[in-house]
C-alpha cells in the first residue's frame, strides 16, 4: 500500500513542470499505514483538516500542557461529560455560580426544614413558606368575632371555619386546623362593657370565649399560639 498520495498524476511522456509538482506537494497526504510506522513530525505548515482522526491520535497524547488557555469551551464538552467525580472539592465557588443558578428544588431534602425542624426550632435548615406555620412564635390562628346579638360574623379570620352563639352570649370558635392538644392559647380582647374576657373551654379544634355583654357594634378579637398537629 502506497504510504504517500497526491492528486497529481501524470501520462506517458509527460512534461513535469513547476506548477504540477507543486501540486503534488500541496496535495500529499500520509496514509494510515505511514501513521502507524511511526511519528510524523511537522516542522512547517499545517495538516489538512481530517487527516488525523481520533483513531490516528495515540492514547494519553493530548496532555493538559498541550491544551491553550481557554482552548475548552462548553462546545467542546460531551453532554454529561463533567461529572460529580471530576469536580475538585472546594473547586465550585460562588463566583462560578451563575445568579439564581441555585434554587430550592436544588437543595438536599434532608436540609429542608419539616415541621419537627419549626417546632424544635432547629438550626442549619432552609425553611419555607409552607413549614413557617409550625413554628413556635407564629400565630396559628386570628380573628374578630361579631358580640352584637344574633351575630356570629367572623372578620379577618386566619384558620377560622365559623362561629356559633353558645350559652348566655357566649362565642365557640371552629378552627380550620387541628391544634397538637389543648395546651394552646388563645389571647383575646374587645369592647365588652368592663366584662373581663374568659376562655372557658378548649379542644383540639374549637374554643369558647366568654365574658362580653351583647350589644351593638361589638366585637371580640383573638389570636391562638400553641403547636398544631
Amino acid at each position: 500500500m502506497a504510504k504517500f498520495t497526491t492528486s497529481q498524476s501524470f501520462a506517458n511522456s509527460e512534461q513535469i513542470t513547476s506548477g504540477k509538482l507543486n501540486a503534488i506537494v500541496s496535495g500529499l497526504s500520509a496514509s494510515d499505514e505511514l501513521a502507524a510506522d511511526g511519528t510524523i513530525v511537522v516542522s512547517a505548515g499545517a495538516l489538512r483538516v481530517g487527516v488525523i482522526s481520533a483513531a490516528n491520535i495515540q492514547a494519553n497524547a493530548v496532555t493538559t500542557a498541550k491544551i491553550a488557555d481557554a482552548n475548552v469551551t462548553t462546545g467542546k464538552l460531551t453532554d454529561l461529560a463533567v461529572t460529580t467525580g471530576k469536580i475538585a472539592d472546594l473547586a465550585v465557588t460562588a463566583g462560578k455560580i451563575a445568579d439564581e443558578a441555585v434554587t430550592y428544588t436544588k437543595t438536599l431534602p434532608a436540609d429542608r426544614a419539616v415541621q419537627t425542624d419549626m417546632q424544635a426550632e432547629s438550626a442549619a435548615h432552609f425553611t419555607s413558606p409552607d413549614v413557617l406555620k409550625f413554628h413556635p412564635g407564629v400565630a396559628k390562628a386570628y380573628g374578630t368575632v361579631s358580640w352584637t346579638d344574633g351575630s356570629t360574623t367572623i372578620t379577618g379570620g386566619y384558620n377560622v371555619t365559623s362561629a356559633t352563639e353558645g350559652t348566655g352570649g357566649q362565642r365557640v370558635i371552629t378552627l380550620g386546623i387541628t391544634m397538637a392538644n389543648t395546651n394552646y392559647v388563645v389571647v383575646a380582647t374587645g369592647n365588652t362593657g368592663g366584662t373581663p374576657i374568659t376562655v372557658t373551654s378548649k379542644t383540639t379544634t374549637q374554643f369558647t370565649i366568654d365574658g362580653s355583654t351583647e350589644a351593638a357594634s361589638r366585637t371580640v378579637s383573638f389570636v391562638v399560639y400553641g403547636q398544631r398537629a
